[in-house]
């Protein structure tokens, strides 16, 4: 079970409403010692997709405005930090802009590699921003009986107040 604080909410709805109108992307990390039950942190992540994009466009044919590209160095530096510091991505997590928090056949095929899970046990958030509000998230987790993500946890993002 994934225990998300009002803290973490805030955190992820704060970062979602900043980077609008592109997708938002980050981690949330546990204690290894304490699996998903946290603490959690949330880490944002810078999305490289609009500067891939304009550096291939054959390659990297959508924005920031509809996908996602985790900067490769904010990647490294993260799992570096977690080794480190007995940590463990717990959550990846992105936004849909003007959209529902759905994960996306685009998003799965991301997400898997050969078929299977390129994080195994790793759960990918989606948050749904319409208009600039980051409204609710979905979390989706991957079923092996039925060898797809599927949709484990759902809420509200808007029930958090603002960030101080």
């Amino acid at each position: 079970m994934l225990l998300l604080s009002p803290e973490n909410k805030r955190a992820i709805r704060w970062h979602a409403e900043r980077e609008y109108p592109q997708e938002c992307c980050g981690f949330l990390t546990a204690p290894l010692s304490s699996g998903l039950l946290g603490p959690l942190v949330v880490l944002p992540v810078t999305n490289a997709q609009d500067r891939l994009h304009r550096e291939n466009p054959s390659l990297f044919q959508r924005t920031a405005r509809d996908a996602f590209f985790m900067e490769p160095r904010e990647l490294l530096d993260t799992e570096k930090k977690n080794r480190e510091s007995g940590r463990f991505t717990a959550v990846i997590y992105h936004s849909h802009i003007d959209a529902d928090a759905y994960f996306s056949e685009e998003d799965e095929r991301a997400a898997l590699m050969n078929g299977h899970p390129a994080y195994p046990g790793v759960l990918h958030l989606v948050v749904s921003v319409r208009a600039g509000r980051a409204n609710h998230f979905r979390v989706f987790g991957w079923s092996q009986e039925n060898r797809r993500f599927e949709e484990i946890l759902g809420g509200s993002l808007t029930e958090t107040p603002e960030p101080s």
